[in-house]
């Protein structure tokens, strides 16, 4: 089976990480906060997010309404000079 090098790096230091805090997950994520502290600028933050239910998804929702009944129309027109 082939393996990717880059991603047995990255399973190596992630290994090598966890073991220098014992593999405890509460001790990595108290040092990862600890870090986050110490350099706030770095922290990336995208904001919130829009609800499901926002006007833009209605717009959406609408413009495809919209398209789905030109083109039933236009079937419909089609076919009424077909027969």
């Amino acid at each position: 089976m082939w393996t990717d090098p880059i991603v047995e790096e990255l399973h190596r230091v992630r290994e090598a990480h966890a073991a220098r805090f014992g593999n405890d997950l509460q001790a990595i994520a108290q040092e990862l906060r600890r870090i986050e502290h110490l350099y706030p600028e770095r922290i990336i933050n995208p904001g919130p997010r829009q609800p499901a239910n926002s006007s833009t998804h209605q717009n959406l929702h609408q413009d495809f309404d919209q398209a789905a009944n030109h083109v039933l129309t236009k079937n419909r027109e089609l076919y009424q000079r077909l027969d």
